[in-house]
């Protein structure tokens, strides 16, 4: 009768711990610039893998959040803003959000502390309908896009902003970038109420892929 061979596994602890000698020494340069193209929520949940990375998602300069991916997406929210290292400067905030309170939240966290690039979709569905603005200004913002069923109001100052889509966004002001000063904010006005067209300054780049949200139809 002939025997079976068999093969055993062992499981070898040094070479598990050398495993994890290998995550741990990745510079943080290099885990930030990764951590930087994928949710914030997978970032955190990154710390998990070695003690050393508990805290490197606090200095990521671009935040990702997709409220679809979170039942408590506004607490997840103000934990990461809270709690962020405030001293890294942000580069880029990216919400993919259905609540309007969560939505102005994070719009509002982005322009005090002058985040130059600013992304909003809100295509899914969004709870409230308010227009969206800062009477404040700020000169930092460069990249603004906004997506979905909502009202963009006034915005006192934006001298920096080099490229503006909008895509399916209500505009609610005739004079959006309107300013005190003369010169202050570039010279981008809706030439109707229905927004079809864009007077952009020559170094705005503005696209607008539809003014307002197509018909219903049953």
């Amino acid at each position: 009768m002939k025997r079976k061979s068999t093969t055993s596994y062992i499981y070898n602890d040094d070479e598990h711990e050398h495993q994890q000698d290998r995550l741990s020494s990745l510079p943080d340069v290099l885990l930030i610039y990764i951590f930087s193209f994928i949710d914030t929520k997978l970032a955190l949940q990154s710390q998990i893998l070695s003690k050393r990375w508990v805290n490197v998602w606090t200095l990521l300069p671009v935040l990702n959040f997709d409220y679809s991916l979170l039942q408590r997406f506004d607490h997840f929210i103000h934990k990461v803003l809270t709690y962020r290292n405030a001293s890294i400067k942000l580069d880029a905030v990216n919400i993919k959000v259905a609540d309007y309170n969560t939505m102005a939240t994070v719009f509002n966290y982005a322009m005090v502390n002058c985040v130059p690039n600013l992304s909003i979709d809100t295509s899914d569905y969004l709870t409230k309908y308010r227009p969206i603005q800062c009477l404040n200004g700020t000169d930092s913002l460069g990249k603004l896009e906004l997506k979905g069923m909502f009202e963009f109001g006034r915005f006192s100052v934006c001298s920096g902003l080099v490229k503006l889509r909008f895509e399916r966004v209500k505009i609610v002001e005739s004079d959006p970038f309107s300013s005190d000063d003369d010169g202050g904010s570039p010279d981008i006005r809706p030439a109707s109420e229905t927004c079809s067209d864009f007077v952009p300054p020559e170094k705005t780049k503005t696209t607008i892929v539809s003014s307002a949200p197509p018909p219903l139809r049953c």
